[in-house]
């Protein structure tokens, strides 16, 4: 017992005195810096989120989810919309933000976008990429412990001692506009076409016990819940060989539309191999709304 102690004390002071005085080469397995990994704006969404007032709608999701629906659109046909997506955001990551927020902003509906791609993986990316936001978030520590990866482990002894959620920086894009309301805007157009393996995505099954609780405690509260996949490349999209029974289970967990199935957007509706830009989401958007008002 004392030895445990006193490995686990060396352990912490280790991991500050690693992160804070040794060179970057040193500490791979720490994030030491202040700032979003990604071009995501998260500091600036979650901000926006304490100015929300009446909430409809409530969007979840990945980079797919930020960059794929456009605040200003929902709210020009009367839903008042908040994006709360950040890149790589699993499931997993996704019942955190649910939970956190869910009572506090109230919405009518939400939307969870489902990425097939992330279904397969684990949340420590997206946690790191957060964590500067929510280090000190009790049920954030604990889902970034269960993951029991070393690197989000490590950054969370780190900054508890040296993060500062009240000044969390940014990493800049120019190619990037920021919305108010969480939406992130993009007339870039893809250029490149890539060639794909064909795979099987492996599903991890606690991506989808988090997207069940999440629609049986909104359910619960009275909030209507939809899954939308959202555009890909045709060649990416097909790639993919498991996409019936990835449709299979997200029908079977709630609502779900795939607009891949409806048909595919050509190359120019594109920012790059995985993203709608701008021109892609004003038609995106508009077979959402049609849908959801489907369901009023």
């Amino acid at each position: 017992m004392l030895f445990s102690l006193f490995a686990s004390l060396f352990y912490v002071l280790a991991i500050l005195f690693v992160g804070k005085l040794s060179p970057k080469i040193l500490n791979g397995n720490i994030l030491v810096e202040n700032k979003i990994s990604a071009n995501d704006f998260s500091e600036k969404r979650y901000l926006d989120l304490k100015k929300s007032d009446s909430i409809d709608l409530a969007i979840f999701g990945s980079s797919h989810a930020y960059r794929g629906y456009d605040n200003r659109i929902f709210n020009n046909v009367g839903m008042r919309t908040l994006n709360l997506g950040s890149s790589s955001q699993t499931p997993i990551l996704t019942e955190f933000i649910y939970n956190n927020y869910i009572v506090e902003i109230s919405p009518k509906i939400i939307l969870i976008d489902i990425y097939p791609i992330l279904l397969t993986k684990n949340s420590e990316e997206g946690d790191l990429n957060v964590l500067p936001i929510f280090y000190n978030n009790l049920g954030f520590i604990a889902e970034g412990i269960n993951g029991s990866d070393i690197r989000v482990i490590n950054s969370l002894i780190y900054f508890q001692v040296f993060g500062n959620a009240r000044n969390v920086k940014s990493r800049i894009s120019h190619n990037d506009k920021y919305v108010d309301g969480g939406y992130v805007s993009n007339f870039g157009v893809k250029e490149d076409k890539k060639k794909y393996k064909v795979t099987a995505l492996e599903i991890k099954e606690k991506n989808i016990v988090a997207l069940k609780n999440i629609v049986t405690d909104a359910e619960k509260k009275g909030i209507k819940v939809f899954l939308f996949q959202a555009p890909l490349p045709e060649e990416r999209y097909k790639s993919y060989s498991n996409n019936k029974e990835i449709n299979s289970i997200m029908h079977s967990i709630g609502k779900y539309y795939n607009y891949n199935d409806v048909g595919f957007l050509p190359s120019q509706y594109f920012m790059d191999d995985s993203h709608i830009n701008q021109k892609g989401v004003d038609v995106y958007n508009k077979w959402v709304i049609d849908k959801i008002k489907e369901n009023e």
